[in-house]
């Protein structure tokens, strides 16, 4: 049938190809600073896994959030962030996703840390005092919080069963995402995991300040990647995503 359609009517099947070709490549609506949402759901397009995500450093449950179109798109995960206040915000608009209010380090000699916020710029706050400061005038204008501090095994281990991820069947169901957004302490969350027992298929990670590819690529975050069979997959100004094995291949329009 479809070979008569198109000998008949060569004309309207092209122009079906040319629509549905607008279609499938229309503008995307990105929730993320630079995009990343919709790199990420490009990268997985191919798949027909579910998508389950830990978004550490996620701040706001919306805006500048490389998690939510997944959400939107019916899937789930861990949110965790060292700013109590916007646990409300994703009860209410992420409720099938679990929040955990951490700081996340491979710096666990104490069960408490000091975190730093910045109230003009929340973006920016971080454990690190220097880093937090940003725009403002002084340190002293900071506020700082003693919080709980967990490496990202614990995190891992801990929502393993919330992400459906407990057992071997269940986990190669599923694509894992890791998104990582703290503010200068990136290269410490990624060595606080245990990476024989937790392997996250996509890593998101901000590298903001590597100037240009060839610094990316010498630089630890790269190279810690890399040597875990991570391939660099796509890049914006601020964050880099790697991925394992079959993700990395490049999609074409049909």
């Amino acid at each position: 049938m479809k070979k008569v359609v198109r000998r008949l009517f060569p004309h309207l099947v092209s122009r079906y190809r040319q629509l549905r070709y607008r279609l499938e490549n229309r503008p995307k609506v990105t929730y993320s600073f630079s995009g990343e949402d919709t790199l990420i759901a490009y990268i997985v397009s191919n798949s027909k896994k579910s998508i389950r995500f830990v978004d550490v450093g996620c701040v706001h449950p919306i805006f500048d959030n490389n998690t939510f179109l997944l959400y939107r798109k019916g899937h789930f995960g861990v949110n965790v962030d060292a700013r109590t206040e916007v646990k409300r915000l994703y009860s209410l608009f992420r409720p099938r996703d679990r929040f955990v209010n951490s700081i996340v380090s491979d710096s666990t000699e104490s069960e408490y840390a000091d975190f730093y916020v910045n109230a003009d710029d929340p973006h920016v706050s971080s454990i690190s005092a220097d880093w937090a400061v940003g725009n403002l005038q002084s340190r002293q204008n900071l506020e700082s919080r003693h919080l709980p501090v967990a490496t990202l095994a614990d995190i891992f281990r801990s929502n393993w069963t919330f992400l459906g991820l407990d057992t071997d069947e269940k986990r190669n169901s599923v694509i894992l995402v890791l998104s990582i957004d703290v503010e200068g302490q990136d290269l410490s969350v990624l060595t606080s995991n245990d990476w024989t027992a937790f392997i996250p298929d996509i890593v998101c990670i901000e590298t903001f300040g590597t100037g240009n590819i060839e610094d990316l690529m010498q630089g630890d975050i790269y190279q810690f990647l890399s040597s875990r069979g991570y391939q660099l997959a796509a890049l914006t100004p601020l964050t880099s995503i790697f991925a394992l094995g079959a993700l990395v291949q490049p999609t074409e329009s049909k």
